[in-house]
């Protein structure tokens, strides 16, 4: 579903206006003056765009990707025969559909010379050249398991190293946790168990090493200016008497109320497409009012210590978690 900028751009605008004006006569007993107005509202409106734009282009994806777990059968009805199948080498198969993709980029400007009446040059320009011509094969594998259930979608160019999903994550957080006296084997059995108890979701285990994913919603809208929400993945990898982990994160906010929503291919989108978007860590210059959630400004000097804070311990307790567990 698509919102209607007509129907709900203003009041929703005008909405948020209120809200920070009435912030800035708590914080400063002088009204803002008609020309500030003008400017947050014109920065909200800024921002509601980049961010309504943001939002369609993540349902987009997450509609794609929400087969995932559903028959290969409903993948065919939908999309129509695979380019081609292969097997995946664990029993299971991948139903590839590519496309050719081929096109020119660049441009040519032819050189110049200017004379005078005499003959004499008096300007010249060099011609420039940056046509170039491009061919690639996009694909989407879905890969399926021996059931004939789909469990993963990848996207990308044949050629090019396949992605990992941590494109557009951070890593946060890297280290080795010793646990005197634990095999593999018992190390395993304690992540798996402190999966469950939290709520995690299992997302791959290999027997050497084991991965698992969090999506939360971590900040409000009254302690931060924003509602925000934590996509994260831990990746663990076990030997005998330790592990070594990475920590990655991906964080969303929205000042227009969004709930934010994942699926079993760990895309996000919000529900009715309510504008959000990537957590600015820095206000940008021509809209910062329209931030209120931002940490720095452009030269990077702490605007927010309450959101610094929360996403702090928001980002350090998955490490904390897992150094916890060598302790009991």
């Amino acid at each position: 579903m698509k919102l209607s900028v007509r129907h709900t751009l203003l009041p929703l605008i005008a909405a948020i206006v209120t809200a920070f004006l009435a912030t800035a006569r708590a914080a400063d007993p002088k009204p803002p003056s008609k020309r500030e107005a003008r400017e947050i509202e014109k920065a909200l409106t800024l921002r509601f765009k980049a961010d309504e734009y943001f939002a369609k282009t993540q349902r987009d994806y997450f509609d794609e990707s929400s087969i995932i777990g559903q028959p290969i059968a409903a993948v065919i009805r939908q999309k129509g025969p695979a380019t081609r199948v292969a097997d995946d080498g664990a029993g299971g198969k991948i139903f590839a559909y590519e496309s050719d993709v081929s096109g020119q980029s660049g441009e040519y400007v032819p050189g110049y010379t200017i004379t005078d009446q005499f003959g004499n040059v008096v300007e010249r320009g060099e011609g420039r050249d940056t046509r170039s011509s491009y061919h690639y094969v996009a694909y989407r594998d879905f890969h399926v398991n021996p059931e004939g259930q789909t469990t993963r979608l990848v996207t990308g160019v044949r050629g090019l190293p396949p992605p990992t999903g941590l494109e557009k994550m951070a890593k946060i957080w890297s280290g080795k946790i010793s646990f005197p006296g634990k095999s593999r084997a018992e190390i395993a059995a304690l992540i798996h168990t402190h999966i469950k108890t939290r709520g995690y979701v299992l997302k791959h285990d290999s027997g050497d090493s084991i991965s698992y994913r969090h999506f939360t919603q971590f900040g409000t809208a009254q302690e931060c200016g924003a509602d925000l929400y934590g996509k994260v993945r831990v990746i663990v990898n076990l030997h005998n008497g330790e592990l070594d982990a990475d920590v990655y994160v991906a964080n969303f906010s929205t000042i227009f109320g969004a709930k934010i929503i994942i699926n079993a291919n760990d895309d996000v989108a919000s529900e009715n497409n309510v504008p959000f978007n990537i957590l600015s860590w820095i206000a940008p210059k021509e809209a910062r009012q329209a931030f209120p959630e931002a940490m720095f400004d452009t030269k990077k000097k702490p605007l927010n210590p309450i959101v610094i804070s929360t996403v702090y311990r928001f980002h350090e307790g998955y490490s904390k978690e897992l150094q916890a567990l060598a302790n009991d």
